[in-house]
């Protein structure tokens, strides 16, 4: 079991997107907060957006009006349910792109994929869903 988006964008694990996600916002100069899992004894790690005021329905795609950095669309977004909307995947899909000259080859992969899967669904205007 894990996270598969449609348009190809991911397929794999949810601790391997929470890991690409991380890489992400290092990259992009966001820190990343620690939490304890009530589930486990493991401790957790996330971006660090807890100062943006973000609508409640940003963990399921919906924003109001786009964020000023649409790396918030990624980073807010629930890691297993949901969508991004096409309009947000081409401003998204833009701001990855400026981010892959600090990634590692592993991570640069996973975001061309992520990158190449936004922008068919905004070339299409088609909604990106996470299942």
């Amino acid at each position: 079991m894990g996270l598969d988006t449609t348009h190809g964008a991911w397929r794999g694990a949810y601790s391997s997107f929470s890991a690409w996600r991380n890489a992400i916002a290092q990259a992009a100069g966001f820190t990343l907060k620690e939490y304890r899992s009530p589930y486990s004894n493991s401790v957790l790690k996330y971006p660090n957006i807890d100062s943006f005021d973000l609508p409640p329905t940003a963990a399921m795609g919906d924003w109001p009006e786009p964020p000023f950095d649409p790396l918030l669309v990624l980073f807010a977004h629930s890691s297993c349910d949901g969508v991004i909307h096409p309009e947000h995947c081409k401003l998204l899909a833009d701001r990855l792109e400026g981010l892959l000259h600090r990634l590692d080859d592993d991570n640069k992969a996973l975001t061309v994929r992520f990158i190449d899967g936004l922008r068919l669904a905004s070339s299409r205007e088609e909604l990106l869903e996470f299942e």
